[in-house]
């Protein structure tokens, strides 16, 4: 009888080690959401870095159209000089053939002939003026092109540029998805932990009500072994 009480007693030690293995869940089950919120902030930093750069992404197609404007506008005035330039050499030519006639009617005309050929002289220097005139605006039409194709190409380097901080921009987006779909699968483990533990918990208070049960059925047991020596005892005093 008494070794059975003494079972009955040692079978009350699994508690504490029901309460230790839920304390052990409990705390992962922290750790886990710790480091679900350390995820979160690095997705909520990435997702702040994306849009960043696609801020400066759209900045830069920005800076890119005006360029490309300014480009546009310059090959216009470039177009508009070159228009001039012939329309000065169209002059020069008619006041050379002007000149040639004048020459010739000098010729035939003797009396005028010296007052026709200064009027030519003077025509042929104003043709020789206007040709230069019509020579540097092709030069400065020449240089206005070249402007607008480095604006061109800058442009282009723009847009390549903000091509490329969009691409960056949609990877840093893809890596916080991951992040967080990461940060949600540890918060579920966390969240199964702490149902793992509350059942631990749950056990562990069956088992303590049955280590309870387990004292008192003991104390019962010890009660009845008492009562049945005691009449023993009595027996062998009487005689």
């Amino acid at each position: 009888m008494n070794l059975s009480i003494t079972i009955l007693l040692k079978k009350t030690d699994l508690v504490p080690q029901k309460t230790f293995m839920w304390v052990f869940f409990t705390l992962q089950a922290s750790v886990l959401q710790g480091v679900a919120s350390v995820l979160q902030g690095v997705a909520s930093v990435l997702q702040g870095v994306a849009s960043v750069l696609q801020g400066v992404a759209s900045a830069l197609q920005g800076v890119a159209s005006v360029l490309q404007g300014v480009a546009s506008v310059l090959q216009g005035v470039a177009s508009v000089l070159q228009g001039v330039a012939s329309v000065l050499q169209g002059v020069a030519s008619v006041l050379q053939g002007v000149a040639s006639a004048l020459q010739g009617v000098a010729s035939v005309l003797q009396g005028v002939a010296s007052v026709l050929q200064g009027v030519a002289s003077v025509l042929q220097g104003v043709a020789s003026v206007l040709q230069g005139v019509a020579s540097v605006l092709q030069g400065v039409a020449s240089v206005l092109q070249g402007v607008a194709s480095v604006l061109q190409g800058v442009a282009s380097v723009l847009q390549g540029v903000a091509s490329v901080l969009q691409g960056v921009a949609s990877v840093l987006q893809g890596v916080a998805s991951v992040l967080q779909g990461v940060a949600s699968v540890l918060q579920g483990v966390a969240s199964a932990l702490q149902g793992v533990a509350s059942v631990l918990q749950g056990v562990a208070s069956v088992l303590q009500g049955v280590a309870s049960v387990l004292q008192g059925v003991a104390s019962v047991l010890q009660g009845v072994v008492q009562l049945r020596d005691e009449p023993s005892a009595c027996g062998r005093v009487c005689v």
